[in-house]
């Protein structure tokens, strides 16, 4: 398991493992970036940070991360805000 650039992010679950075994890997992209998906032989075989597969051969998985358009920057940045005033309301509430 590895990354296209370990500066757009970092992955966790690699190792070694046994036949049959489930195995679980991570994705984490760094700020300005963003997962586009689990690659392996060229092919984007699944599109969430985590996942799960059941080990049945030697397996080439690689993150692939990209860098976030700047509309996509504030769309997030708007998303936090967003998520930071509703639990400063709840927060408000509760007094």
């Amino acid at each position: 398991m590895s990354t296209n650039d370990i500066n757009q992010g970092s992955v966790i679950g690699g190792g070694i493992f046994y036949n049959s075994q489930k195995v679980t890997i991570n994705a984490k992209e760094k700020v300005n970036y963003k997962f586009i998906g689990w690659q392996e032989d060229k092919t984007i075989i699944s599109p969430n940070k985590d996942y799960t597969f059941t080990i049945n051969s030697h397996r080439n998985i690689k993150a692939i991360f990209a860098k976030q358009t700047r509309e996509e920057i504030i769309m997030s940045l708007q998303l936090q805000l967003i998520e930071l005033l509703q639990q400063l309301l709840i927060m408000l509430r509760l007094r």
